[in-house]
């Protein structure tokens, strides 16, 4: 197959294949529990940033990307960015743009950080010692 006919069955090739890529991540198991020991993660990774190199990518692969730091703006003003997200016109344009379904609620944001109020809660003397909370709140801190 050459010429014009040839790209076009590239193409339509790449859309099938693109399809079968995303939709095959519904698989949540690792390599180690594929029956077939197929890292579906790294090749997912890897298809997805050769298809979209040089290309714009969807608007919910760059909301995702800069959730942390939109985290930690809202973190500065939860009211008012939740206030934004339930205004009909506002909080529909914010999901659009972000590349959100609109009929999702966008999450709230709460109005005490985690860390500040862990800092500030009295400190228990009872309980085993060692137990407590146990977790990575990097996500949190910008990390």
């Amino acid at each position: 197959m050459n010429g014009a006919g040839h790209g076009l069955f590239l193409v339509r090739y790449a859309a099938r294949t693109h399809r079968r890529v995303v939709y095959s991540m519904n698989c949540k198991g690792c390599r180690k529990d594929c029956p077939v020991d197929v890292d579906m993660a790294t090749y997912q990774a890897e298809f997805l940033a050769h298809h979209y190199r040089g290309r714009p990518r969807p608007a919910s692969h760059y909301s995702m990307g800069w959730l942390p730091v939109l985290a930690l703006l809202a973190a500065r003003a939860p009211q008012a960015v939740n206030a934004a997200g339930r205004a009909p016109g506002l909080g529909r344009l914010l999901k659009l743009a972000g590349g959100i379904d609109t009929q999702r609620e966008l999450p709230r944001s709460a109005r005490q950080r985690f860390t500040r109020w862990h800092a500030r809660r009295e400190p228990h003397t009872t309980g085993t010692p060692g137990c407590g909370l146990a977790g990575n709140f990097g996500f949190e801190r910008g990390h």
